[in-house]
């Protein structure tokens, strides 16, 4: 049951390269049963456009510019406004408020 709670977002993508980044998106859109910095901003796109509860973003601005890290800062605080579950792994910093960050010791020395 959790499974259909998640959305996901890594540095791997499902991006299909034969398709354009709108009809990715509408790609999506029709799994979801919806009408209706590229490959990330991309990915960005694909959590609003599938419904999910729970986010387990992987480095989620890792290639992204100021702006897009600020548009994922924002997306991110909406989704928690409406009741949404953010886990975010990263070595980048991205603002979010009242996070419980944790920091795990390095692997190696």
């Amino acid at each position: 049951q959790y499974k259909l709670q998640l959305n996901w977002m890594s540095l791997k993508d499902t991006v299909k390269k034969k398709l354009t980044m709108l009809e990715n998106v509408k790609w999506f859109e029709l799994l979801e049963g919806k009408d209706g910095s590229r490959r990330k901003r991309l990915q960005l796109a694909r959590l609003l456009a599938i419904d999910r509860l729970i986010w387990l973003l992987d480095e989620p601005s890792i290639v992204l510019d100021a702006e897009g890290t600020r548009l994922l800062e924002y997306i991110i605080a909406e989704h928690r406004k409406e009741g949404g579950i953010v886990f975010v792994s990263t070595h980048l910093p991205i603002e979010i408020e009242d996070s419980m960050p944790h920091q795990l010791p390095q692997r190696f020395p």
